[in-house]
């Protein structure tokens, strides 16, 4: 652990499991007045619990003395025009959606509108310190920031396809170190971060079966929940 100074500790997707958001920053031993918190985007789908997730991450916005970074991801999209027309798209709901809308059944307008309103204020990236953090990825490796559509940093996977084909010493843009989440560690049969060359991959598989995992950037310690399925064996896969 960081002594003396304050941790940055980037929390990957929630997906909705308000359970393991709070193991995380319980087993991180998160202290609001001391750490930096980077939340990866998809608060939503999968899990059951995306109003109480939302309504923690508000509560943490309020008590952090270091403002958290809250960044975008692909479903949030989806909810966020849910909360602002009703529109339920399907591909929504074949993706987890359902789960969503269920766990705004019986919510007030007011906190419809604030959960609007935070979803609003979520960035696409963020840097600093040499380190980008971003939900997708990118397709311009030469110039991440200029060269993108916003559906780039949300959607695209050619960052995490081109470090997982590449040689380790491979150096993507000029940043030290790249964290994503987006796409789940699953895929290579791990629910643990992964690296490549200079990319984080923290999506350890919340959003199915998997864990949440929260990493330290200074130490690359981290911290990850139960697995999803044993703290909510109700959901059907």
């Amino acid at each position: 652990m960081v002594q003396g100074n304050k941790r940055t500790l980037v929390v990957g997707d929630i997906h909705g499991n308000h359970k393991a958001l709070l193991q995380v920053l319980e087993r991180s031993s998160y202290n609001p007045k001391e750490d930096m918190l980077i939340f990866l985007g998809d608060y939503c789908d999968g899990g059951s619990e995306t109003r109480e997730v939302i309504d923690c991450l508000i509560k943490l916005d309020k008590e952090a003395t270091h403002k958290p970074v809250f960044l975008l991801g692909n479903h949030d999209v989806w909810l966020h025009k849910y909360l602002e027309v009703g529109v339920e798209l399907l591909i929504w709901i074949k993706n987890g959606g359902q789960a969503t809308i269920d766990s705004y059944k019986h919510t007030s307008f007011e906190t419809k509108f604030k959960h609007l309103r935070f979803l609003e204020k979520c960035l696409n990236f963020y840097f600093k310190d040499n380190k980008f953090y971003v939900h997708g990825g990118f397709r311009d490796i030469k110039d991440p920031i200029k060269n993108q559509s916003d559906q780039d940093y949300l959607w695209d996977r050619t960052l995490w396809e081109l470090a997982c084909e590449s040689p380790k010493n491979t150096k993507f843009t000029e940043f030290d170190e790249i964290f994503i989440g987006h796409t789940t560690t699953e895929i290579l049969n791990t629910t643990h971060p992964v690296n490549r060359c200079n990319v984080w991959n923290l999506d350890t598989g919340a959003g199915w079966r998997g864990k949440l995992t929260t990493m330290c950037v200074e130490t690359k310690e981290y911290w990850q929940s139960d697995l999803t399925q044993e703290l909510y064996p109700e959901r059907k896969y």
